[in-house]
């Protein structure tokens, strides 16, 4: 018993891109897509070229850090951007942390949400912790100066966080404030979960 193909003719007959399917021909030669001459049933045409494909560019390629924590937080973000520094809330403050932290690495800041919103968690909580004893214009300034000498600021290997900023508030805002940069290398740095340089855990036993 053999197998009916009427259907399947059928179908390809109604195709509108019929012609791109392989077919034989009688008559002429039809060559490919590539501006390659076609002639068929003695009519000669240009076949144009396909488009190229769009550009696969990095992500975010050509926006500035605005624009890509703008495009992350859109409604957080236009709050952000109609107010002065002096109002500044807690969100306001993880927003700025946020467009700071793609302005050096390129990546984006992933906060410490509630479970159903990035804002609102840990990290706001500890924002505003700092907002009752630092003025938001401080704030302003602390943020960029926390993610631009964090190396230098913070003794083991890590990325900024806001935690990392809470937990070295009493560090990180006199020295901003002040204008003093640590004067500790990358090198000393130690690394968090295993072998601490002993400068730095000097300082910690003096603390601790």
């Amino acid at each position: 018993m053999g197998v009916s193909t009427k259907g399947i003719d059928n179908r390809i007959e109604n195709r509108k891109d019929k012609k791109h399917l392989p077919s034989e021909f009688s008559e002429g030669e039809q060559k490919n897509l590539l501006g390659k001459t076609v002639k068929e049933e003695g009519i000669t045409e240009k076949i144009s070229p396909p488009p190229a494909p769009p550009s696969q560019g990095w992500f975010h390629q050509g926006l500035s850090s605005e624009e890509v924590v703008a495009s992350r937080f859109p409604k957080i973000y236009k709050r952000f951007e109609k107010k002065s520094s002096l109002n500044y809330n807690a969100n306001d403050l993880l927003i700025l942390f946020c467009i700071e932290y793609y302005k050096k690495y390129k990546l984006m800041y992933a906060p410490s949400g509630n479970g159903t919103s990035p804002f609102g968690g840990k990290d706001s909580s500890n924002l505003k912790t700092l907002l009752r004893s630092q003025s938001p214009e401080i704030m302003t300034k602390v943020i960029p100066y926390f993610m631009k000498n964090f190396e230098k600021v913070i003794p083991y290997n890590d990325r900024p966080s806001v935690s990392i900023l809470y937990g070295w508030r009493n560090t990180i805002i006199p020295n901003c404030l002040l204008g003093e940069i640590p004067k500790r290398s990358v090198g000393e740095r130690g690394v968090r979960g295993g072998i601490v340089d002993e400068e730095w855990e000097e300082e910690r036993n003096d603390v601790f």
